[in-house]
């Protein structure tokens, strides 16, 4: 069985990912929730840490997590068993120059004394918007004590404002480098007819790339619908 290196989305961490790791596995985290600045390199090189870690593992990247993922994937593609996307970001648009840094406003919500107090309910909002089904106690008594400490907040902020600048530099990295020929699958969390365009896309990118479709799920995978992503991960390890 491989290890499986997984990278939260935006804001998350490994407080959310229980439905998904208690059951057999080894598995490791990745969170971003202690940093104050973000681009692709650095967060690809954070990766390429990890992975020296790790035999050959399967990485497993939620929404913009899924941005460091293929990017680690792209540049060391013999380093990893296969990919698992999980309701991914997708943007196709290299735009030169572009930057988002974190305006004073919101450096003001960052401050520590404001944080303490607004982290705990935007995380909790913020999780009840994106699953369909409420978590357990446990999951949101967990994140809201990270977000008690300011970090987690700041570091959450930080990389939401780097997002224009981190799918801008993913588009040019894709159009730098082989797709990586290892086994994919993009997790598409659709409740329409059809899936969205930019997973269509972004699973059409790979030699060996699947795409499927979630029913009953929300944004979170990993908490309305963990079977589906352990399904995917061990389809990528065959």
């Amino acid at each position: 069985m491989a290890d499986v290196l997984i990278l939260p989305g935006l804001g998350d961490g490994a407080f959310t990912w229980g439905p998904v790791t208690r059951h057999p596995g080894r598995y490791t985290f990745l969170e971003r929730l202690d940093g104050t600045t973000w681009n692709l390199r650095a967060e690809t090189a954070r990766v390429a840490e990890a992975v020296a870690r790790l035999d050959r593992p399967v990485l497993v990247g939620h929404s913009m997590g899924a941005l460091y993922a293929e990017a680690y994937a792209r540049l060391h593609p013999g380093r990893v068993a296969g990919l698992v996307l999980s309701d991914p970001s997708f943007e196709d648009a290299h735009r030169p120059g572009v930057r988002g840094p974190v305006p004073p406003w919101a450096a003001w919500l960052a401050a520590p004394a404001l944080a303490w107090r607004l982290g705990p309910p935007v995380w909790t909002l913020g999780t009840l918007t994106a699953s369909r089904r409420a978590p357990d106690r446990a999951v949101l008594r967990a994140g809201r004590l990270r977000y008690r400490d300011p970090r987690a907040f700041r570091a959450a902020l930080a990389e939401w404002f780097a997002y224009p600048e981190v799918t801008s530099d993913l588009a040019g990295l894709r159009a730098s480098t082989v797709p990586p020929d290892v086994p994919t699958v993009v997790l598409s969390a659709t409740s329409g007819a059809v899936p969205p365009v930019g997973h269509v896309r972004l699973a059409g990118l790979f030699p060996r790339g699947e795409l499927w479709r979630v029913r009953r799920s929300g944004h979170l995978v990993h908490l309305d619908r963990p079977d589906a992503v352990l399904a995917a991960i061990a389809a990528v390890e065959e």
